[in-house]
């Protein structure tokens, strides 16, 4: 999954993991049996969604800006 997005004023109502849970299960009864996501490490409310879904850190990615 590399985008789910709430617009602002509808976030914080479950609409987010609803998505969510409704994409898993479309890719399950597609036999897909592992799912990898992506999100922004300061998006605090969606790696809150997303731990309670059972999803962990898998890698990290880093942006440098200049120097």
């Amino acid at each position: 999954m590399y985008v789910v997005a709430v617009a602002p004023e509808h976030q914080a109502r479950g609409l987010g993991r609803a998505l969510v849970v409704a994409g898993l299960r479309h890719l399950a009864d597609r036999g897909l049996g592992e799912v990898t996501l992506y999100v922004d490490g300061d998006n605090v409310a969606a790696v809150r969604t997303y731990e309670r879904l059972g999803f962990g850190p898998w890698a990290v990615d880093v942006q440098v800006g200049p120097t």
